[in-house]
């Protein structure tokens, strides 16, 4: 990009179906479309931590609609997302965003990695790596070191190679293609951003333009009239995160706002925003949705009973 053009983040619409195709299964590609790594430092140096958690909120709710039925699938599925937001949101992992965008590049553009994804291929790592010292490929050098010693892309996911590590890499390698997906289209979009114009969507990191629907967002039981919450790891480990904004960071503030018009509310310790008006109890003017955020509201404020 040229000195003096103003850098923006790229957007994204939830009814960009370059992204999120609405087909009955699930349909993504083996291997990731290449992109330079200068141009994700370019994107990662302006992005925010907002614009980061709701990528990876949309590409793990989009994903959760396909793979729900499968117990199993989703809870490690949700494991790899939560390291997504670790690493790129929360930046509390050995390696940061760039180690792993340099180690998902390199595994989903050889073809034969992507398909299996497993730790059998290592010796095939050594042979591009070889290829890569003599000019015979076309992959940027994979430099990821820790005290000097390059470290393996599988290793920089998933740890040293054994039975459970195999097992976790091969079921989680769907959700490491969506996000890869998603941020493989919003970076060429972002190099490309000045040729194109700008482009109709919804911003990640603006509030008053974030509205996902349905297919992409937390508890999809919110829009069924179940009146339980039914939460996975991840969507306790966003609102966590965020506590108490977790709800807006999710719905957006323009849909919160709405909702409290309505009567609705939110806890006051964790940020969770009731199904119903009056769902949650009540205790010295202290909306909570369930005892124990009631006891860590109490002692946050030290207030004995």
């Amino acid at each position: 990009m040229s000195s003096g053009v103003i850098k923006t983040l790229p957007i994204l619409s939830m009814e960009d179906e370059e992204i999120f195709p609405k087909n009955k299964t699930f349909d993504i590609p083996q291997a990731i479309p290449n992109f330079e790594i200068k141009t994700f430092v370019e994107l990662n140096d302006i992005s925010t931590p907002l614009w980061w958690s709701r990528l990876i909120i949309s590409s793990r709710g989009y994903l959760a609609n396909y793979i729900e039925k499968d117990e199993e699938k989703l809870f490690l599925t949700d494991d790899a997302f939560i390291l997504l937001h670790k690493v790129f949101v929360e930046k509390v992992h050995t390696y940061n965003s760039l180690h792993f965008v340099k180690a998902l590049l390199y595994m989903f553009r050889i073809p034969k990695l992507s398909e299996g994804f497993k730790y059998k291929n290592q010796n095939l790592f050594e042979d591009w790596r070889w290829n890569e010292r003599n000019g015979e490929t076309f992959l940027e050098s994979y430099d990821v070191k820790v005290d000097g010693e390059l470290i393996p892309p599988f290793e920089v996911l998933f740890g040293k190679d054994g039975i459970m590590n195999q097992k976790m890499a091969e079921i989680q390698k769907e959700g490491y293609l969506m996000f890869m997906k998603v941020l493989s289209v919003l970076v060429l979009r972002f190099k490309c951003v000045k040729e194109q114009g700008k482009k109709k969507g919804i911003r990640f990191d603006k509030d008053n333009e974030w509205q996902p629907d349905d297919r992409v967002v937390l508890f999809q039981q919110f829009y069924s009239g179940n009146r339980t919450w039914v939460l996975t790891d991840f969507d306790r480990h966003i609102m966590d995160y965020w506590r108490p904004t977790g709800a807006n960071v999710i719905f957006g503030d323009t849909y919160i706002e709405k909702k409290r018009r309505g009567g609705f509310m939110l806890c006051e310790y964790c940020g969770m925003l009731e199904q119903s008006p009056n769902q949650f109890p009540q205790f010295r003017d202290m909306k909570f949705c369930t005892e124990g955020c009631l006891n860590k509201l109490l002692d946050e404020k030290h207030i004995a009973i």
